[in-house]
């Protein structure tokens, strides 16, 4: 059987999905309000289509978070399509944008990169979410206080104690980076063998 496609172009105040056969012809679209009932009504198209995946430009964003997590959790396979990806097929097409070309790009996007690989739980995401946000907020703090003991003369009295705080943040960091690890290894370790790719990057 095949899997049909359903392309979705997320807005903060409108979804808008097009159903997409193997060859990226057309079967059906709909646009709806992004509320609760509007979420329901995209469940609802998806549902004759019984072998299927979802294609969603930007993913990640938060106006579109609520459905996603709808999605991953009643196990629908869910691919994350960068806006980037869908421009560069929108140029090479010549095609203007609106919703229904958007949600169409976004699908044909997909099936032009089947390399692509799909979203993971929420859990894990949540999980490397607050992992790189503590990380980068260290890492911040980190910079900060190396630059504050640049300024100190080599009497300071609080030098000591910055160089404290200073070897803790370098410890934690290495603690944080190992737990990034981890979680990428779990969810996606392809990417930690690309050149010039860590698990912070």
């Amino acid at each position: 059987m095949h899997i049909i496609t359903l392309g979705l172009d997320p807005h903060p105040g409108s979804h808008t999905v097009v159903a997409l056969d193997p060859n990226g012809a057309s079967l059906a679209t709909l646009t709806v309000l992004n509320t609760p009932e509007g979420l329901s009504q995209l469940h609802q198209f998806a549902i004759p289509f019984s072998t299927r995946r979802w294609a969603i430009e930007g993913a990640g964003n938060h106006f579109v978070a609520i459905f996603v997590g709808q999605l991953l959790d009643q196990g629908e396979m869910a691919y994350s399509i960068p806006p980037s990806l869908t421009s560069q097929y929108r140029a090479r097409r010549g095609r203007k944008k609106n919703d229904v070309v958007g949600a169409e790009n976004v699908g044909r996007a997909l099936l032009a990169n089947p390399q692509l690989v799909a979203l993971h739980s929420r859990m894990e995401q949540r999980e490397l979410q607050e992992l790189t946000r503590a990380q980068r907020r260290l890492s911040e703090q980190l910079k900060a206080n190396r630059g504050a003991l640049k300024e100190l003369t080599a009497e300071s009295p609080v030098r000591e104690i910055i160089q404290q705080v200073i070897t803790t943040l370098v410890r934690q960091l290495a603690i944080l980076e190992r737990q990034i690890r981890t979680v990428v290894n779990a969810v996606m370790p392809s990417l930690l063998d690309l050149p010039g790719v860590g698990p912070i990057v």
